[in-house]
C-alpha cells in the first residue's frame, strides 16, 4: 500500500498528472487507508495544478476518513498539504499553528506505526521540514527557513532521496540569494541541477532554470539570466502548471521592461490570458496587477504614474501577498512617492513614505538581506537629495556601493554606480548654475544700475511696430 502511494507521488512530482490519475483508477483496493491515500494523491495533483479548492476538499475527505484510523503518518501528510495551502493563501497565522502542533514527540509516535516502513516515514518527516522551510521563507523569516531546509537536507541525504535533496538545495539557494550570498546560492543551485539532470525531472529542472535566471540577474549577467528564464518557461508550458506559467511570464516581463518595453508587453499579454483562465488563483491575479502597475510606472505620463500608485497601494494592503512580491511593491511605491513629494511636498505623502521606508528597513535588518539593504539605501539617498540633504544622500550612495562590492552584488553595484554618476553630474550642474548666477550678479552690482534701469523704456521701443 505505502509503496503504491509513493510511486504515485513520484509521478505527480514529475508532472505526470494524467498517469497518476489513471493509476488511482486502477488501484482496486478499497481499504480505509487506501482510500485515504487516493485522496491525498488527488490533493497533491490539485495543488500542483493550482486547484486549491479541490485540494482542500480532498484533504477534508482524507481527514474525515482518518478520524477512526488515527494514523499519525496520514495526519502528518495532511498537515503538510494544509501548510502548503496556507502558503498559497498567505494564511500565516493558521500555518504557524499547524507547525506548532507537530513536536518531536509526534515524530516518535510515527515510528510506532506498523503500516509504514521506516524509509517512508523519514521521507514524510523530511517533507515536513521542507514545507516548513517554504512556509518561513514565504513569510520572510529566513533564519527559520534555513534551519528547516537544512534539517530536510540532512534526512534526505541519509535516506538517499536525490529528488527531495535537489528540491531542498534549490529552495535553500533562493534564501541565500535573497540574503545576497550569491556564491553560496549559485553553488547550492548547481549542486541541485546536477542531481536533477541525473533524475530527468522536467518540472524540477524548469524550477532550477528559474532560480539560476534570478541568480545570474543579480550577478549582472542579463543575457544568461533571460536564457535561463526562457528555458524554464518552455519546460513549464509542457507541464502546464498555471502558477509557474504566471511566475515565469512575470519574471520575463520584469527582465525586458527596462531595455525592451515592446517585448515586455508580450509577456504581460500572456500573463493577462493566464489570469483570465484562472480567476480563482489570487497569486496569479497579483502577478498580473503588479505587471500592470510596473507598466504604468514606466510611463512618462503623470496620470499613469498615479494609477500605478493606486494599484501598488491596493496590493500592499493585501495580507495574502507573497513576501517577495510585497518587497517589490514597497520599493516601487516608495520610488513613486519620492517623485510625488518633489512636486507637492504634502505631509500625508511624507508620512506614508516614512512608514514604508521604516518597514523596509526592518525587513532588511531582520532577514540580513544585503540586496534589500542596498535597494533601501538608494531609495533613501533619492529621498534625502530631494529634501536638499546632499551630504547624507552621498553617504547613502557610497554605503550602497561598498556593500554591493563586498557581497559581489553586480546588478546592485551597476545601479548604485549609475546613481552615484547621476548624483555627481547633478552637483556639477548645480555648481555651474550657481557660479554663473554669482558672476552675473557681480557684473550687475559693478555697473551703473540707475543708468541701466533708465535705458529700459528706450530699449523697448526697438520692438514697436
Amino acid at each position: 500500500m505505502s509503496s503504491n502511494y509513493f510511486e504515485l507521488i513520484d509521478l505527480v512530482e514529475h508532472g505526470n498528472y494524467e498517469a497518476a490519475r489513471m493509476r488511482i483508477k486502477e488501484w482496486d483496493s478499497n481499504s480505509n487507508l487506501d482510500v485515504i491515500c487516493k485522496q491525498l494523491i488527488n490533493a497533491e495533483i490539485s495543488i500542483f495544478e493550482g486547484s486549491y479548492e479541490s485540494a482542500s476538499n480532498a484533504l477534508m475527505e482524507a481527514e474525515y476518513l482518518n478520524t477512526d484510523l488515527d494514523d499519525p503518518v496520514v495526519t502528518l501528510i495532511i498537515t503538510i498539504h494544509l501548510i502548503t495551502l496556507d502558503i498559497q493563501s498567505s494564511n500565516h497565522g493558521h500555518g504557524q499553528k499547524l507547525i506548532d502542533t507537530v513536536k518531536s514527540e509526534f515524530f516518535e509516535k510515527l515510528f510506532q506505526s506498523r503500516v509504514w516502513e521506516t524509509d517512508y516515514i523519514n521521507f514524510v518527516i523530511s517533507r515536513f521540514y521542507h514545507t516548513c522551510g517554504n512556509f518561513f521563507q514565504s513569510s520572510g523569516n529566513y533564519k527559520l527557513a534555513i534551519r528547516n531546509y537544512q534539517d530536510a537536507i540532512e534526512i534526505r541525504k541519509e535516506v538517499g532521496d536525490k529528488k527531495g535533496l535537489a528540491s531542498s538545495l534549490n529552495k535553500l539557494s533562493i534564501v541565500y540569494k535573497n540574503q545576497g550570498d550569491l556564491k553560496m546560492s549559485y553553488g547550492l543551485c548547481t549542486e541541485a541541477l546536477t542531481l536533477e539532470e541525473q533524475i530527468g525531472n522536467k518540472q524540477a529542472l524548469a524550477v532550477l532554470y528559474y532560480t539560476l535566471g534570478q541568480i545570474e540577474r543579480d550577478f549582472g549577467k542579463y543575457k544568461e539570466s533571460i536564457e535561463y528564464l526562457q528555458n524554464s518557461l518552455a519546460a513549464i508550458k509542457i507541464i502546464s502548471n498555471p502558477y509557474l506559467l504566471a511566475l515565469l511570464n512575470f519574471e520575463l516581463f520584469i527582465s525586458y521592461l527596462p531595455m525592451n518595453p515592446d517585448t515586455a508587453q508580450n509577456y504581460k499579454v500572456e500573463l493577462e490570458k493566464i489570469s483570465l483562465d484562472h480567476p480563482h488563483l489570487k497569486s496569479i491575479q497579483c502577478f498580473y496587477l503588479m505587471a500592470n502597475a510596473l507598466h504604468l510606472k514606466n510611463s512618462t505620463r503623470v496620470k499613469e504614474k498615479f494609477q500605478s500608485q493606486d494599484l501598488l497601494r491596493g496590493l500592499i494592503e493585501d495580507d495574502t501577498l507573497n513576501y517577495q512580491i510585497k518587497i517589490l511593491v514597497m520599493k516601487n511605491l516608495i520610488d513613486l512617492l519620492i517623485d510625488e513629494l518633489k512636486i507637492s511636498n504634502n505631509n500625508d505623502i511624507l508620512t506614508e513614505l516614512m512608514t514604508l521606508l521604516e518597514k523596509m528597513r526592518e525587513l532588511a535588518h531582520n532577514n540580513q538581506s544585503y540586496p534589500l539593504t542596498v535597494d533601501l539605501l538608494l531609495l533613501e539617498s533619492k529621498f534625502r537629495l530631494n529634501k536638499g540633504d546632499v551630504e547624507t544622500a552621498d553617504t547613502k550612495i557610497t554605503e550602497a556601493i561598498q556593500i554591493s562590492k563586498e557581497r559581489d552584488l553586480t546588478d546592485r553595484l551597476e545601479k548604485a554606480t549609475q546613481v552615484k554618476k547621476e548624483f555627481e553630474n547633478s552637483l556639477k550642474n548645480y555648481k555651474e548654475i550657481t557660479t554663473r548666477g554669482a558672476s552675473i550678479l557681480n557684473r550687475v552690482l559693478d555697473s551703473d544700475i540707475d543708468s541701466y534701469l533708465s535705458s529700459i523704456p528706450n530699449m523697448m521701443h526697438m520692438f514697436d511696430l
